[in-house]
């Protein structure tokens, strides 16, 4: 008899999928990689200076939508770093909390940057994973 997950597994069809469709790489991608790089070097470093600089540049370059998937790495690592003053401006770029930068500061405890965090859109009450209950439990 088969098990919940293999009747899942066989339920999903993924051979219709349209991935192909996507154009995921441009003509500039390797100089867009060498710049998120020097962003999340910067951001490591808490060179807020740099990381401005970086950030302007990866906007100009593909826009500001597109600046925000590639610079959330560097919001990752600013946050695991204890960079207040990076989070705080990739916050202010428009960067996304999501429920990883929580988990991350909680583990720190970093109050700080929870409070940025916080203050820029996460809801406390929000489990920061299905089994992890939220961060002030």
């Amino acid at each position: 008899m088969p098990s919940e997950a293999q009747d899942v597994l066989s339920a999903l069809d993924f051979t219709t999928t349209d991935h192909e469709t996507h154009n995921f790489a441009s003509s500039n991608t390797p100089e867009c990689d060498v710049d998120v790089e020097q962003l999340e070097v910067a951001a490591i470093a808490g060179d807020l200076e740099a990381v401005k600089s970086r950030m302007g540049k990866i906007k100009r370059s593909g826009g500001a939508e597109e600046a925000a998937v590639p610079s959330g790495s560097a919001l990752m690592f600013a946050v695991d770093h204890g960079r207040k003053d990076v989070v705080e401006y990739l916050l202010s770029e428009g960067l996304t909390v999501h429920t990883t930068h929580v988990k991350v500061a909680t583990i720190k405890r970093d109050t700080a940057v929870l409070e940025l965090l916080f203050r820029h859109g996460w809801d406390v009450n929000t489990p920061i994973e299905w089994c992890v209950p939220t961060a002030l439990a």
